[in-house]
């Protein structure tokens, strides 16, 4: 981060602390690590963008309005994303700590919707992550999101979206060649299409495609499928500590070219 950005980043870290048993100013602190984040997207330096929009998420979280929050961690995890795609594109073969970062991003807004019932939503955004995936060339990962996707579609009564989710993980495993998984799914498939034709656009009932106990979504950034080599699901652990200031401000060598 450029030096003046990191001083004001302190600052702003160093106000929500010292107010001397006050409750800290979290929407203060929040406009203004937005307003830090939009100058530096400006500038190009998408991962310390990134990285104030997760102080700006933790801000919301402190204020109760998990709706911002979401869409904070959300933004986030497309700026980590794009980092990781213009390192791809440089051909730079990093850590994939961005990668990393970006899908815990999601997933905690995942986690949010799930439990505001918006179970769409959280499907839509599992399917954007699946895309970033499948770009940066992680299909084993893109198909986990996939079917997490399908899972929660399934629950919402979305047949037609669980089927196309599945349809589309199984044609990703037949691309790199796993075929015994990918006729696993087009089997779910078959079997979604023939309970749907019989009782409508339902999604419960046994042979569907969740993957949890009884039906009902748990959270997904807990323990969450990281992502690495071909089928990997090493877990990507949360970068941000659980107040809104008390992160430090990264080292500039982890900056994006």
């Amino acid at each position: 981060m450029p030096q003046d950005y990191m001083q004001a980043y302190e600052a702003i870290s160093k106000r929500l602390k010292k107010r001397f048993g006050r409750k800290p100013n979290y929407q203060e602190a929040a406009v203004q690590y937005s307003q830090l984040a939009l100058e530096l997207r400006r500038e190009g330096s998408h991962t310390y963008a990134a990285f104030c929009l997760q102080a700006v998420a933790r801000c919301e979280r402190a204020m109760a309005d998990v709706t911002l929050e979401a869409e904070a961690n959300v933004e986030a995890g497309q700026l980590y994303l794009r980092a990781e795609l213009e390192n791809a594109a440089l051909n730079f073969s990093g850590f994939d700590e961005f990668c990393a970062e970006a899908v815990q991003c999601y997933l905690l807004a995942v986690d949010t919707y799930i439990s505001l019932g918006r179970l769409p939503m959280a499907a839509t955004l599992l399917l954007e992550l699946a895309g970033s995936l499948m770009a940066l060339r992680r299909p084993h990962d893109a198909v986990l999101y996939l079917r997490k996707a399908a899972t929660l579609q399934q629950i919402a009564q979305s047949t037609l979206a669980a089927i196309h989710s599945l349809e589309s993980a199984a044609e990703t495993l037949m691309a790199v060649g796993d075929f015994d998984v990918a006729l696993e799914l087009l089997l779910l498939v078959i079997s979604l299409a023939r309970r749907g034709s019989g009782g409508g656009d339902g999604g419960g009932g046994d042979g569907g495609v969740s993957d949890e106990a009884g039906g009902r979504p748990h959270s997904f950034s807990k323990g969450a499928a990281g992502v690495g080599g071909a089928g990997a699901a090493a877990a990507a652990a949360a970068a941000g500590p659980g107040s809104a200031g008390g992160a430090a401000a990264p080292a500039p060598a982890a900056a994006a070219a």
